[in-house]
């Protein structure tokens, strides 16, 4: 697994057993989406993994991502990436979620939030009101999940901006309730 573009383009990263990464097609699609609201941005990294989607952020311009991560195999390649590739730019925290940590709650907002739970996850109201909690007005999250998962389009102070679908994985996009995405483009919808 490599870096696709910016600055750590073709660098490659270190991913632990049992972690499942982003889908190429997956990435190139939200970043895509999210290009022109990156750069300078503040980026959360949920079920990190290896850091693939941060550390993407961080070399397409994100001021800085912070990556959230449990299982401590993962953390082990997690942080060994993150030091070896871009060590001011990534702040790496161990935490149980969907609960996020007192960290992440502190911290000013995200303009944009990527998550990637197992496919065995089922705990995704709490997971959305928790981004709600911590995302910017404007900025948008992405979930990704399996597509045999249905995932509520609104929780209290999150609404869907659309969703798209790429052979297994969909990623469904949330706003702040009432707030357009800063990267809203043409309307999204689902792909076969």
């Amino acid at each position: 697994m490599k870096i696709g573009a910016g600055a750590l383009r073709g660098r490659p990263l270190k991913v632990a057993e049992g972690v499942r990464p982003t889908s190429g097609r997956s990435k190139e699609a939200l970043f895509s989406r999210w290009q022109a609201t990156l750069p300078g941005c503040s980026f959360l990294d949920l079920f990190a993994g290896s850091g693939g989607m941060g550390l993407e952020a961080v070399s397409r311009g994100a001021r800085e991502a912070v990556l959230v991560e449990r299982s401590a195999r993962a953390l082990k390649a997690l942080r060994g990436n993150c030091e070896r590739l871009a060590p001011e730019s990534c702040v790496v925290i161990r935490a149980e979620l969907p609960e996020l940590p007192g960290a992440v709650l502190r911290h000013p907002r995200f303009e944009h939030v990527f998550a990637d739970p197992p496919y065995d996850f089922d705990s995704y109201d709490p997971l959305l009101e928790q981004i709600a909690r911590v995302l910017a007005a404007g900025g948008e999250a992405a979930i990704e999940h399996s597509r045999r998962v249905e995932i509520n389009e609104s929780v209290v102070g999150l609404a869907s901006s659309g969703s798209r679908s790429y052979g297994e994985s969909v990623l469904s996009f949330y706003v702040r309730s009432g707030a357009r995405p800063l990267s809203a483009g043409p309307e999204v919808g689902r792909l076969g």
